[in-house]
């Protein structure tokens, strides 16, 4: 008999959740998920950037507009996005 091995890879997901009382409660979504990285603020686009690269799934929480996910005060720039279309 043949055996076959079978290799199941753990999906890398990542969380964008910038600070924010009034969605909070979103982290519920996320909380038993495996293989996380959350996000929540101190770095800067460049970084995230990274992050995204590797991540095989994004999930982006917290309030946006048509113009991104908003992240005022939060990261490493001046606008009110954290992502936004400079992240191309």
């Amino acid at each position: 008999m043949k055996k076959i091995l079978e290799i199941s890879r753990i999906m890398k997901r990542l969380i964008i959740h910038p600070q924010d009382p009034s969605t909070t409660f979103l982290s519920s979504i996320y909380r038993n998920l495996d293989d996380i990285t959350v996000i929540t603020s101190g770095i800067t686009k460049q970084n995230l950037q990274k992050y995204i690269a590797e991540a095989d799934q994004i999930l982006m929480m917290g309030h946006g507009s048509p113009n991104g996910l908003f992240g005022v005060g939060q990261f490493h720039n001046e606008d009110p996005y954290v992502i936004d279309e400079t992240m191309g």
